[in-house]
């Protein structure tokens, strides 16, 4: 049978044979939640056919769950909840409709505290005490079979029972086929026992009538929870933004209201209609529920309505960089589209761009003479590329030119330090080298300083081999009471803090008026957005996320000493003889052609 509305199959009810309906709502659970399902809400007002209404994260669940049931194929989702959205109702259905159509299953939930797994159970408890379908098993029987604080058997002996983690009763749920872990960011932290594996190592995971929710709000960029949402594994990701529910909307009584409204936007809202295209009447939402639920705060509406998944984690975490400011950077880059091009070296050794919009070089200013440009280079990451090390992407090369701080006396005008051009790729390491030497030609043969912790020298020594000037770093040597110098950059546990609390300190003083530096790289500033400081205190990527472009942009702006003045290129003199004899004319003794 094709996928029916409630409406669609309450019409149709003539034409199809009873056998035909029941098959549908055992195959369908949003068509079951819709009949059959109740709700209580904390009122105590009970909803029910035809006032029920699937909201949207439980529409996705329900979907996948059917996708799963249909394929015959073990279904794994994991849902990143906003507050109030149903989620955990939509887990509660999703796992009921499943143990009734699977007969003899096991099934257990796993809360964060002994709240949450009461709360969640209850709502299990009333969809099977309340459910009028008849389900017209081998078994017979709608009643619960036993219906105890702890433990539930249905009337076909599947049984789902409660469990906490952290706790004595967390082992004991035996070997299940059905697991729920519910708020799974915020259990205990136990050391090397993680209450999700152990209780994950209980669950049959491989069958047909094998499923598996994990369900949770966020607590940060760390953890089981974010660790599998980050990996590539076989778990469904289920995420909804506070935009998607159609009910988050306030109309306006009239045009003149609504016009008043969008003269009052303050930057957030813009931002956010800008990225995410929410209407008037969103933002209208947006801005009572800031004032009313969460005290004007409007990192708090974030964190608890998150517009994307990584805000959602980010959002419980702190961030080292200041959020407001990389905010106000993000509105001007995009503004500022950059210049994309590919960079061709000529016959005269000097570099010319090329407009191609798969090119491999970003550019925001052209060179100007006079100005004095570095470039570094963050050929790839060592071991502190992130805060953990599970779910995290491969490396990146990052090269970025920098233009020093000038005044120009023709306007009498200050410009900041700024990232004039940019290459990030994951290309091989000689091929990117041949890109960076080329952005340093096309910036007066600048500067480069390669970081030498990743790739060791072969990128320095690459670069000397083209004949690009490298940065030098000296060390006194006692024993023999010299100076031993090596090109490139070496990040010392020390030497990373305090280049990173120099950004961090530039970023900080940053004002739209009077800002520290410039940087339109969206690249860039989305991995300062998820720079952060981890519970040890660490400065780092969050896990999964990378950290080349920080790393690069930090070395280049604590180095702007170091920085090469462009002058003008000088074409060496043509010698006509030689020209000539290039271009095979036969010459006689006084120097004069003749053919």
């Amino acid at each position: 049978m094709p996928e029916l509305t409630e409406a669609q199959l309450q019409d149709k009810k003539d034409q199809l044979t009873q056998a035909a309906i029941t098959s549908y709502y055992k195959d369908h659970v949003g068509a079951w939640f819709q009949r059959y399902g109740v709700l209580k809400n904390p009122e105590g007002i009970v909803t029910r056919y035809p006032n029920l209404k699937p909201r949207v994260v439980q529409k996705r669940m329900f979907a996948e769950a059917e996708k799963c049931l249909l394929a015959g194929k073990p279904c794994m989702m994991m849902v990143l909840k906003p507050r109030k959205d149903g989620a955990s109702t939509g887990a509660q259905a999703i796992i009921y409709h499943w143990l009734r159509r699977w007969h003899g299953r096991n099934a257990a939930i796993m809360g964060d505290i002994i709240g949450t797994s009461d709360t969640v159970f209850e709502l299990f408890r009333h969809f099977a005490q309340n459910d009028t379908f008849d389900w017209k098993d081998a078994f017979g029987g709608l009643s619960l079979d036993n219906d105890q604080t702890d433990d539930i058997t249905l009337g076909n002996k599947s049984t789902y029972k409660k469990v906490t983690a952290g706790s004595n009763n967390a082992g004991r749920s035996g070997t299940i086929q059905v697991a729920n872990l519910t708020e799974v960011a915020y259990y205990p932290d136990a050391g090397e026992r993680d209450p999700a594996l152990g209780f994950l190592g209980s669950w049959h995971a491989d069958g047909a009538s094998s499923l598996g929710i994990m369900d949770s709000t966020a607590n940060g960029p760390y953890g089981t929870f974010y660790d599998y949402w980050m990996a590539d594994n076989s778990w469904t990701k289920i995420f909804v933004a506070w935009f998607e529910e159609p009910e988050h909307a306030i109309a306006f009584e009239d045009e003149e209201m609504r016009r008043e409204f969008q003269r009052s936007m303050g930057p957030e809202e813009l931002e956010e209609q800008a990225k995410y295209n929410v209407t008037l009447e969103q933002l209208r939402w947006r801005r009572k529920m800031i004032a009313d639920k969460c005290g004007g705060d409007d990192d708090k509406f974030r964190q608890e309505y998150p517009s994307d998944a990584i805000e959602a984690f980010l959002r419980k975490s702190r961030t080292r960089f200041k959020a407001e400011t990389l905010a106000s950077m993000e509105r001007a880059a995009a503004a500022l589209p950059p210049k994309i091009v590919n960079l061709s070296k000529q016959d005269d050794g000097t570099v010319s761009p090329y407009p191609d919009p798969l090119g491999s070089v970003h550019i925001w200013e052209m060179p100007k003479i006079g100005c004095k440009y570095i470039m570094a280079v963050d050929s790839c990451t060592g071991r502190d590329q992130q805060s953990q090390a599970r779910g995290q992407k491969p490396d990146w090369h990052s090269v970025g030119v920098w233009r020093d701080e000038y005044l120009d006396l023709a306007n009498h005008r200050h410009y900041p330090p700024m990232l004039v051009a940019h290459h990030w790729s994951q290309l091989e390491v000689d091929v990117m080298v041949e890109i960076a030497a080329a952005m340093s030609i096309f910036y007066g043969l600048c500067m480069a300083i390669p970081e030498v912790n990743g790739c060791g020298l072969y990128p320095v020594k690459k670069l000397q081999e083209l004949e690009i000037p490298v940065w030098e770093r000296k060390r006194d040597n006692a024993q023999t009471n010299t100076v031993d110098v090596s090109g490139g950059w070496m990040t010392t546990e020390g030497v990373r803090k305090t280049i990173i609390d120099n950004l961090a300190g530039l970023i900080a003083r940053w004002k739209v008026e009077d800002p520290t530096f410039e940087c339109f790289s969206m690249h860039m500033i989305n991995q300062l957005k998820k720079f952060i400081l981890d519970k040890t205190g660490h400065a780092a990527a969050m896990p999964g996320e990378n950290d080349d472009d920080v790393l690069q942009g930090a070395i280049g702006l604590y180095n702007l000493g170091s920085a090469t003045e462009m002058k003008e290129h000088k074409r060496p003199r043509v010698n006509v003889v030689d020209m000539l004899r290039k271009q095979h004319w036969a010459l006689g003794s006084s120097g004069s052609r003749r053919n």
